[in-house]
């Protein structure tokens, strides 16, 4: 069985100067470690979920093995939250309970990091 690393990334750009850039190096970093890896955009609070059960589908796939996992979410928010692009704010509690090892419990074999990064200031139409 060949053991595979895989992430998520869930990026909203609107509103976020550098997010282009930022969200170019998150896909060298993925690559650069050898990352099986999806990148969604600009989702909204309905499409974050639908993305965390398609990569939580990818982690339980006994065949092909998991050695590790990584979620980033770049978007604004407040501490705690992230707003997604519809403008509705979303746990991130809720997301990481979605993956943790009572939900997934194939995920409690390997390794998980996940980083947010949730801009706290004021957004300007």
């Amino acid at each position: 069985m060949s053991s595979r690393r895989l992430a998520l990334g869930l990026c909203i750009l609107s509103n976020r100067d550098g997010a282009v850039k930022d969200m170019r190096r998150l896909r060298n970093i993925f690559t650069q470690h050898r990352f099986h890896y999806s990148i969604e955009i600009n989702p909204t609070k309905k499409e974050v979920f639908c993305a965390i059960r398609r990569f939580r589908a990818s982690l339980l796939d006994r065949e092909r093995g998991v050695s590790c996992c990584v979620v980033v979410i770049m978007a604004h928010g407040r501490i705690g939250y992230m707003t997604a692009a519809d403008k509705v704010d979303v746990e991130l509690q809720e997301i990481y309970g979605k993956l943790n090892n009572s939900q997934c419990l194939l995920s409690a074999r390997y390794p998980k990091l996940s980083s947010a990064r949730e801009k706290q200031g004021r957004v300007f139409p």
